[in-house]
């Protein structure tokens, strides 16, 4: 818990013992003006605005926002009234006393005004429930909501092309395009009153938020609902929801921020990859997206393997094949082999020995950029794939096939002298492209059948250099 929540909780305490308490009338009534346009159209108004106006008569919590000081006793009490009122308020809110909505616009925004850390909605009593009321009103306030990019709401400063790149993409679910696009458009705009119904609704009706969500159209009223929850919940969203635009934005927004995920949430999250797998043209997007270059979503890695050994048999391709393959991924490969030793802790032999295939015919094909003329190595290296390559070693081929793949990769080794290069950078280049195999090979022979990791890390197996004497250890800087 933090500071500010532990502030909160206080200010909670005493909010119980108030009785009849009412904030200032004219606060109130600001805060309708300022915020009455955008009642119906659903836009937003930068957080600041209402940080202004509740300024005039509760500024100390702007300053308990920003140091996590508590305030004064008076300011103390005086938050307490004003808190006990929001609480009243939820608790015996009704369309018919309220139709034009005014109260409980009014008492959202205040809400937004001390919903920090995640712990104002959790705060509240239980029995807010129980007022349908107010569920059935949110509920429906969220469903109808529409967010269009222009008329001053998104990102002009990204340009109109990029707008309309994000316009087509959303149209077209190009999950591919929008996942390039999607994050740059959450930083511009707030929409405070949309949020704090979304909260409330996962707070006291998560079945509500659900269904008023699967009508929502477009990433970006479904991916306002994504940011104004934590990983978790968003999760949870994702896994219940039959809206595609929502699931696609609760997943990214929950790795974008790289929350660490709880166990349940990893639990969801597989769970959502297995429900993705069924349809492959999705699920190669999603892996475009999330899976291209592991370091962008290192918390998607865990949960990935895990549905990997669930997942449509098709799948296991579209996972190895979003992968970008390119030399001394050195924090990738770490990553990448997260999700490996996941994925071979629960699958069974056939699986596993599907995906070291999959994984070695594309290692193979690749070379370590071998088709690329320009691209020499300077350096033993290695690949995102290095734990499947090792795998393929281990569990696909037999002992006699790896010793003979060893021995051929150690005789073309000590022969690279005897044919013609380009230059000598273009001969170094060829011997560790041989040895950059052999390292994988080395290390399947003495992995197989112990509890050492798959991944080779911190050691080079090394090779005779050459017949003779150290002309070929300082030509090849010793391996």
């Amino acid at each position: 818990m933090t500071t500010r929540s532990m502030i909160l909780a206080a200010v909670f305490t005493a909010a119980e013992k108030c009785s009849e308490p009412k904030p200032t009338i004219a606060l109130l009534e600001e805060i309708l003006r300022s915020y009455r346009s955008t009642v119906g159209d659903g836009s937003g108004v930068e957080d600041e605005t209402l940080w202004d106006i509740v300024n005039a008569d509760y500024g100390f919590l702007s300053s308990v926002a920003a140091t996590g000081r508590p305030p004064s006793q008076t300011d103390h009490q005086k938050w307490a009234d004003l808190l006990g009122w929001i609480i009243a308020g939820l608790r015996s809110w009704t369309e018919k006393e309220d139709l034009s909505g005014r109260r409980l616009r009014v008492i959202l925004l205040l809400t937004r005004t001390m919903d920090w850390d995640d712990a104002f909605w959790p705060a509240l009593p239980n029995e807010i429930a129980a007022n349908g009321n107010l569920m059935v009103a949110l509920a429906e306030f969220v469903r109808s909501t529409k967010i269009e990019l222009g008329a001053g709401i998104g990102p002009q400063r990204l340009g109109n092309e990029i707008i309309e790149q994000f316009k087509r993409a959303d149209e077209n679910r190009d999950w591919s395009k929008l996942g390039e696009i999607y994050p740059w458009l959450f930083d511009y705009f707030g929409m405070p009153m949309f949020t704090q119904a979304v909260r409330c609704l996962r707070r006291f009706n998560f079945a509500g938020l659900v269904s008023a969500t699967n009508e929502l159209s477009g990433a970006m009223v479904t991916g306002t609902v994504a940011l104004a929850l934590c990983a978790e919940d968003a999760l949870r969203l994702a896994l219940e929801s039959a809206n595609p635009y929502q699931r696609f934005c609760s997943v990214h927004r929950s790795l974008d921020r790289r929350e660490v995920l709880t166990d349940s949430a990893q639990c969801n999250l597989s769970s959502i990859l297995v429900q993705i797998s069924a349809d492959d043209t999705t699920w190669r997007a999603w892996m475009k997206v999330f899976n291209t270059y592991p370091v962008r979503f290192p918390t998607l890695q865990v949960p990935l393997g895990r549905a990997l050994a669930s997942v449509e048999p098709s799948a296991i391709a579209g996972y190895v094949e979003s992968l970008s393959l390119h030399v001394l991924p050195q924090t990738e490969r770490s990553l990448a082999a997260q999700c490996l030793r996941a994925f071979r802790a629960d699958a069974d032999l056939a699986r596993r020995q599907a995906l070291w295939t999959a994984a070695y015919s594309r290692w193979a094909s690749w070379d370590f950029g071998r088709i690329a003329d320009e691209l020499q190595l300077t350096s033993v290296s290695g690949s995102v794939l290095d734990y499947a390559i090792v795998g393929y070693f281990v569990e696909v081929l037999s002992a006699t096939d790896l010793a003979a793949r060893i021995q051929a990769i150690m005789l073309t080794v000590n022969s690279v002298d005897c044919e013609w290069h380009a230059s000598l950078i273009c001969c170094v280049g060829a011997r560790n492209q041989l040895l950059s195999q052999l390292q994988l090979l080395e290390h399947a022979k003495i992995v197989a059948g112990t509890e050492i990791d798959w991944l080779l890390e911190g050691r080079i197996y090394s090779v005779n250099a050459g017949p003779g004497n150290n002309y070929y250890a300082a030509k090849y800087r010793a391996h």
